[in-house]
């Protein structure tokens, strides 16, 4: 059976010292069905 894809919509702003962790955990998950990650930097301000 096909898994569904899960998507993570991903508002940033001032996430710079936890993105990094973030994507870690979401790519360590135990799914084995598609993964797509949206990053809205919309919100971001360097």
């Amino acid at each position: 059976m096909n898994m569904p894809r899960v998507s993570f919509i991903l508002p940033t702003r001032n996430v710079e010292k936890y993105i990094g962790s973030l994507l870690e955990s979401i790519f360590s998950q135990n799914y084995n069905g598609d993964i797509e990650v949206l990053i809205d930097k919309s919100l971001f301000r360097p």
